[in-house]
């Protein structure tokens, strides 16, 4: 058998297998491409996240009796932010606006979402973030007519 590819030949009950690469190797099927769910900036982003919640749980079983410090760095961090922006943006409520009127499409069409990210962990560092109040909403009960509870409506920021 020619090698012509470079590949290696395989002895298989005592035949020479292809050379990878010739022959009818699955050639009739179509190849399908599955989008990611998520681009790389947003898999690291969830990596660096898991890596901080494993540091701070493995810490945390090795001194229990010690507070945290420190932890306003991580919290702040623009990768933390963009976790949980991604968060918000895919919850069953990101239609409805707060108080301040704002809902994660109407922020991404007026600003953008790096923008407002940006913005907010500026704010987040110098101390100018203030949080904003929830709308408080009444709704009805199930299969209790006439009965209402409250529900909070936070604002995008919060």
């Amino acid at each position: 058998m020619v090698n012509r590819g470079g590949g290696a030949c395989v002895v298989v009950r005592t035949r020479e297998s292809r050379v990878h690469g010739e022959g009818r190797q699955g050639t009739d099927r179509v190849a399908k491409t599955e989008e990611p769910s998520m681009d790389l900036g947003d898999q690291a982003d969830e990596a660096w996240l898991l890596s901080v919640q494993r540091k701070l749980y493995q810490w945390s079983r090795k001194h229990p009796e010690d507070s945290y410090r420190d932890l306003w760095n991580w919290i702040t961090d623009i990768r933390n932010l963009r976790c949980a922006w991604r968060k918000i943006a895919l919850n069953k409520g990101r239609r409805t606006a707060g108080v301040d009127g704002m809902t994660v499409a109407g922020i991404g069409v007026a600003m953008g979402m790096e923008m407002f990210l940006e913005q907010l962990h500026g704010d987040l560092k110098s101390g100018r973030y203030t949080a904003s109040p929830s709308r408080r909403k009444l709704i009805p009960k199930p299969r209790q007519p006439g009965k209402f509870r409250p529900l909070g409506i936070p604002t995008v920021v919060s």
